[in-house]
């Protein structure tokens, strides 16, 4: 795989600076060339969350609101210093993507610098609909990551009238820019960043001196992890074990598939569905799981597999079926300091799995009771993510496993022409994935000096069959949301879904349903 220098940036000329792109990068760019002909943008990042500030009695609403806007701006502007990434793209020569920034200097030149940036980026929007309705509408993907900021003012909260300025905050990105964690701790800089700002008297963050903000421009995460350039026959050797092993559980049993519309052949808007269980449910699924030795994560992966199996279509007889899916790892951790901190937040440092799981499970021609196939595939659950958690070995092997899973249609990867190629068919084999995002709060706080926060979520944007599910804590409240295709499932059937997910982790873990 080479040197690691490549994928370190240079400055090539005066305020340019450049890399190439790695194998995590590759892999989300050959994704959004192989959907370009749809006119969307498979996994693109789109991250939300609410924040709300209290009136007080001797301000008016309209003062408060303008002053909020102001740090908000400021606070992204800062944003441009702090994560320079935010302001770099991607250009394509010969059979090599190449990422580039110019410093601020170099775009006044010719672009208008600061304020051109600004402009295009900070993104006030005036409608009726709330951050979810909005991001289920469509939302345009900028080709610079964008932060659009949606006017709502409410006043009354909790049956006590008062005036509430509230806005709902809405990221989008190329996910070869930013990952998901990525996004949450963005939210939570760019919120600390506006507190501050709305603390002080001059409604402005303390700017820096633009000039020398490539010092915090992120790296690859060959270079934030410091990998090797080359892999080494042993290693080398196990991913070829780990390749066979998950290519043998597809032969002696049938997939557990996602029944999915097949009758269109192109993908339509990704949506977004959630539930959020109250404080006290919340409570009696953490204390049983507690009880049961595993984590949240455990009980709703293992309950994700029960309920695809029950929405499977009828049989005369009993049918065995393998759910086949995998775990998402934030590689934040592997990462060198300062590349392991929310300093370095508009970075890909993540990574899936190498090994698969796999769950036997029969379908029955009549409803059975979920309780003991829960308790027999929980602990496997359990197992599988132990082994991953404790792998060190991981790491070095993260862009090969990329290098894998990026389609391989050379028209996909012919990055010098810019001709959308034919979209692929959709996948006949869904699954569903889950993305645990823990307890968010770890990762933006509930508050921040007068600012409240609210509802902080992230999906990439499902152009696929399957279904992808997220799973997180935030104010000691539990949500599952699940992001879809609107072209392949309706939204009352994920409702659906989530609802028999639930049912089946109350039920495993000895809870009233």
């Amino acid at each position: 795989m080479g040197s690691i220098d490549r994928f370190a940036w240079q400055e090539v000329k005066p305020g340019r600076w450049e890399r190439d792109t790695d194998e995590i990068e590759q892999f989300y760019l050959a994704l959004d060339k192989q959907y370009a002909a749809s006119g969307r943008h498979f996994f693109a990042i789109m991250g939300h969350v609410s924040i709300t500030l209290e009136v007080p009695p001797n301000q008016r609403l309209d003062e408060c609101e303008s002053k909020l806007e102001q740090c908000l701006r400021s606070a992204w502007l800062r944003l441009r210093y702090d994560h320079p990434t935010l302001a770099s793209w991607v250009e394509f020569r010969g059979q090599q993507p190449r990422k580039i920034y110019e410093s601020v200097d170099l775009q006044a030149k010719g672009q208008g610098g600061l304020d051109a940036w600004l402009d295009s980026t900070f993104r006030p929007v005036f409608t009726e609909k709330t951050g979810l309705e909005w991001c289920n509408s469509d939302p345009p993907l900028p080709r610079l990551p964008t932060l659009f900021v949606l006017k709502t003012s409410e006043s009354l909260v909790d049956g006590i009238a008062r005036q509430i300025v509230r806005r709902d905050l809405v990221f989008r990105a190329p996910h070869d820019i930013i990952d998901g964690i990525g996004t949450l701790m963005l939210f939570n800089n760019l919120i600390k960043h506006a507190s501050d700002a709305y603390s002080s008297h001059d409604s402005i963050s303390p700017m820096p001196l633009f000039g020398d903000e490539h010092k915090n421009i992120s790296p690859s995460f060959r270079v934030a992890a410091n990998l090797p350039g080359a892999i080494t026959p042993q290693q080398l050797e196990r991913i070829e074990d780990i390749t066979a092993s998950n290519a043998s559980l597809r032969r002696d049993l049938p997939t557990l598939t996602v029944p999915f519309n097949q009758t269109s052949p192109t993908p339509g808007k990704h949506q977004r569905v959630s539930t959020t269980l109250s404080a006290s449910k919340t409570t009696a699924i953490l204390q049983a799981c507690r009880a049961a030795s595993l984590s949240v994560t455990h009980a709703y992966h293992t309950a994700i597999a029960i309920a695809l199996r029950d929405i499977q279509p009828p049989v005369p007889t009993p049918t065995q079926k393998r759910y086949i899916n995998y775990s998402l790892i934030n590689e934040r951790a592997h990462c060198s300091p300062p590349y392991n901190t929310p300093s370095h937040a508009a970075a890909v440092y993540h990574s899936t799995a190498g090994a698969h799981l796999a769950l036997d499970l029969t379908i029955h021609p009549t409803p059975q009771p979920a309780a003991a196939d829960f308790a027999r595939l929980a602990p496997l659950v359990k197992n599988y993510y132990t082994a991953i958690r404790s792998d060190a070995a991981h790491p070095p092997l993260v862009p090969h496993y990329f290098t894998l899973a990026t389609p391989t249609d050379p028209r996909v990867k012919d990055w010098a022409s810019r001709e959308p190629p034919p979209l692929p068919a959709p996948n006949a084999s869904p699954s569903v994935s889950i993305s645990s995002m823990g307890r968010v709060d770890e990762i933006v706080p509930a508050r921040s000096g007068e600012l409240e926060v609210w509802d902080p979520w992230v999906t990439g944007e499902e152009l696929g069959t399957g279904l992808g599910a997220f799973l997180g804590t935030f104010r000691g409240e539990l949500r599952l949301s699940v992001a879809y295709n609107e072209a392949y499932h309706e939204r009352r059937e994920v409702e659906d879904f989530l609802g028999r997910v639930q049912g089946v982790v109350e039920g495993g873990l000895g809870l009233e349903v």
